[in-house]
Parts: structure tokens; sequence; C-alpha cells
């Protein structure tokens, strides 16, 4: 999401009182949430209940999960061509930070 994106909300919370934590940790859940990250920092789940970012494989994604403009059809394939600008080039970004992770996590599985 970007500056310029009406989704994007930000909201600040002072810590004042310990009635501030719950607002905190509200907005912090919420955001962990929308980027599928809250199992891996939950603080109410003991160190052998979290997930552990470093044993888990990047997702794979598509690059119709790129597209913004429209929701596609149902059985619809969206290819990179059918890609705004934008929006391949945020595709080939996470293209290749995937590939990265993804020769990490191999290694690790290989000889870790």
């Amino acid at each position: 999401m970007t500056e310029a994106d009406p989704l994007v909300m930000k909201a600040t919370v002072v810590l004042d009182k310990p009635s501030d934590w719950t607002k905190w940790l509200f907005l912090r859940k919420d955001g962990a949430e929308r980027n599928q990250l809250w199992m891996y920092v939950d603080p109410s789940l003991s160190d052998d209940q979290v997930k552990k970012i470093e044993s888990e494989r990047p997702l794979e994604k598509e690059p119709q999960d790129f597209c913004t403009r429209r929701l596609p059809q149902e059985n619809e394939e969206i290819s990179i061509l059918d890609l705004t600008d934008k929006e391949a080039a945020q595709y080939e970004l996470w293209l290749k930070v995937f590939i990265r992770q993804e020769a990490s996590s191999l290694g690790k599985k290989r000889y870790g």
C-alpha cells in the first residue's frame, strides 16, 4: 500500500496509562494480522507456541495477487502482462525477494 492508498489509515496512541496499552496492542495486532504476521509476534503465546519465521518457507504468490485495480473473475487467469506498470514492478520486486528467501530456506534445510 502507498500513501495515496485510501485504505491506509494512520493512528497514534500515546501510552499515558495502562488502558492505552489495549488500544496500542489492537493496532499492532490489526496490522500484523493484515500482513499474516500475528502468529509470529503474538505476546499471549509462549516461546514454544510462537511460529518461528526462520523455519517457514516463503509464500508463493501469483501475478493476480498484485492486481489492485479490479478483482479477477472466477477461473480468470491474470498474467504479468495484464498488470499495470506499477503492479508489475511490485510483482517483480516481490519475486526477487521470494527467490532469495526460497534459496535461503532450501539452503537451511539442506545444510542446517
